[in-house]
């Protein structure tokens, strides 16, 4: 053991010697001070709904202890989410700025719009073993992506605190600063809660850890950077949106609605859809059929895209960081390529149908925060299907139909990010009524609203549109096409006893009157018994019934000719609602058909008031209109 000892000193001394000759014993001593960074992060709320959504910042406060440091420490930070990172992803070709070239190098990986920011200082250069003086700060960083939810910044030279360069008098800051901004998350992947200011069950959180040096550690390393919370509130309601209005509204297919009779629209309809002031349901235009309540979950969810900046935990609107360049589809070099969007998408609109929506909405106006707002939406023109696409004011407030599906796409262009706004959205639906050709169709249509633009990709994308969001919506029925019918009731017929009853049903809608001529089937449902107490005749829709004819038949006989089967032995009372307006009946009793009668007696039958819907027939509502 004794002999083991003299060895090793030997061996020891021998290397000392070694290292003092070749001029790097201080690169063979391990470093004894230490960087302690602790971190903090102002978490951003979020909307929930958003698969690209800007996270708060998260902040390392850097101090020193102890001694033998150089002036920079070369680190990885890495950040990872519990969330999918949905930033700009590509090349950063092109993204040279002021003071240096971009670091990392260009790839394929680089996620260009999360950034690191040292010291706050977003002019210097970068620090590389040519420019050892540049130690003081370095140009913003770019990422790069580490799998689908991870972010690294690689060889980041850390400026030690309170360290005097050899070179220069300058001494580091007492405290360095990392300032990780611009970190994009897939929120959606949450879920979607289930009512406005829902308490979150899972929040955005971020880990990060420092590699490459054991002289540098981060406390306090798991940080919540977003608290989703339902961003989008939509109510669809009458024209005034006060529940006095029928809804959905159920239009008559005889009766031309909004549009003039060759098609056109009316200037005064045109003039009010230019601008509508929304801020209430009772401003908006009253020739709507019905209108759609937009409202914000939260102060911040609706936002105009803003100017990008390097001020620090900005979310108020929606760009980043200042970026240097130009990312896809947008020159403001912030990462966002447009406001807040909303689409309306309707579904199932029957063909003949035209639906208009307004070109410019104003709702909440409010002067808190410094300066006045009013919330205001601007229709566009030239989007996808999805809401994705330049800011380009559209010019027709008409939404084109195709196939029975349309849409329609506003983008928020001023709003207040201290107030919870609002505002009402009128649609309204018009056509040029065409019976004898069955149009418009008869059918319903639905709505849906949602945030725009709409998107699938959940990942870090290179050409999709920032912000992007889960759709949403949820289609509701707005608006329908009926047929024009009349209810008319015979109170008594028979064919027992000896009696039958015949029945005459004018269609009078072709008159001298301008009336529109309307076409279409009557079908005839029987209430009573039948003699030797057999089953009530089955209903019985008749062949079509022209403008200007009349159909006739009896009861016990019916009249094949016109598709009516006989209901022999049956005694009640009979409906017939025909499938247009301007229908009369009679009805005529007698106990001699065939030959001479002993009895007769004919009425005119009862005009029923009913508009399709189940439960609005009522009582004393002018059934007495035949007599």
């Amino acid at each position: 053991m004794a002999a083991f000892k003299k060895g090793f000193l030997a061996l020891a001394v021998a290397l000392l010697v070694l290292a003092g000759a070749s001029g790097t014993a201080y690169a063979q001593h391990p470093l004894t001070g230490l960087v302690t960074c602790t971190a903090n992060a102002a978490p951003s709320v979020v909307r929930a709904e958003g698969i690209a959504e800007l996270e708060g910042d998260i902040v390392l406060a850097c101090t020193t202890t102890g001694t033998g440091l150089p002036p920079t420490l070369t680190t990885n930070f890495n950040v990872t989410l519990n969330a999918p990172v949905t930033n700009r992803a590509g090349s950063t070709s092109g993204f040279n700025p002021p003071g240096g070239a971009v670091t990392p190098a260009p790839s394929a990986s680089v996620v260009r719009d999360a950034v690191l920011v040292v010291n706050e200082d977003v002019t210097g250069g970068p620090y590389t073993t040519s420019n050892p003086d540049a130690f003081d700060g370095q140009h913003p960083q770019y990422a790069i992506a580490v799998g689908s939810t991870g972010l690294a910044w690689n060889g980041v030279a850390v400026p030690v605190p309170g360290v005097t360069n050899g070179s220069t008098s300058f001494t580091n800051p007492p405290i360095t600063t990392l300032r990780f901004t611009n970190i994009r998350a897939n929120v959606c992947s949450f879920g979607i809660p289930t009512g406005q200011a829902a308490f979150p069950t899972t929040q955005v959180q971020a880990f990060i850890s420092a590699t490459g040096t054991t002289n540098l550690t981060v406390n306090n390393n798991i940080l919540v950077i977003g608290t989703p919370l339902l961003g989008l509130n939509v109510s669809t309601a009458g024209s005034q949106f006060s529940g006095s209005s029928k809804f959905p509204f159920i239009a008559q297919q005889c009766v031309t609605t909004l549009l003039n009779s060759d098609g056109s629209v009316p200037s005064s309809v045109t003039s009010a859809l230019a601008a509508v002031s929304g801020a209430s349901g009772g401003s908006t235009p009253s020739f709507a059929q019905a209108v759609v309540r937009i409202s914000e979950g939260f102060a911040t969810a609706f936002k105009t895209l803003g100017v990008p900046t390097d001020f620090p935990g900005l979310t108020q609107v929606e760009d980043g960081f200042l970026t240097p360049g130009s990312p896809p589809s947008s020159g403001n070099n912030g990462g966002a390529t447009q406001g807040t969007r909303f689409i309306l998408r309707f579904y199932n609109v029957p063909s003949g149908v035209r639906v208009f929506t307004p070109l410019v909405v104003t709702g909440t106006v409010s002067n808190i925060g410094g300066s006045s707002h009013v919330l205001t939406l601007q229709k566009l023109s030239g989007t996808d299907a999805n809401g994705a696409g330049t800011l380009t004011a559209a010019s027709s407030a008409e939404v084109t139909i195709t196939n029975g599906f349309g849409f329609a796409v506003y983008e928020v262009v001023d709003d207040n990010p201290f107030v919870i706004e609002n505002v009402y959205v009128p649609v309204a639906f018009g056509f040029v009524a065409n019976t004898p050709n069955n149009s418009p169709a008869i059918g319903s249509m639905q709505m849906s609203v949602a945030f725009a633009p709409l998107s699938t990709v959940t990942t870090a994308s290179a050409t999709d549109p920032i912000p992007r969001f889960c759709d949403t919506g949820s289609p509701v029925t707005v608006f329908g096409i009926a047929r024009c019918i009349t209810n008319l009731l015979f109170p008594f017929v028979t064919n027992q006893a000896g009696f039958d009853t015949g029945f005459a049903i004018a269609n009078t809608s072709a008159d001298d009157k301008g009336t529109i001529n309307q076409a279409g089937p009557c079908t005839l449902y029987y209430f009573g018994a039948t003699a030797g107490g057999g089953a009530n005749p089955p209903n019985a829709t008749s062949t079509t019934v022209a403008a200007g004819s009349v159909l006739t038949f009896t009861l016990s006989g019916g009249n094949s000719a016109a598709n009516i089967p006989g209901a022999p032995g049956f005694q009640g009372y009979l409906f017939a609602q025909c499938q247009f307006q301007f229908a009369h009946g009679f009805a005529f009793i007698t106990n001699g058909f065939g030959g001479v009668p002993t009895i007769a007696e004919g009425y005119l039958a009862l005009t029923v008031p009913w508009d399709g819907t189940p439960g609005s027939r009522v009582a004393g509502g002018g059934e007495s209109l035949g007599h």
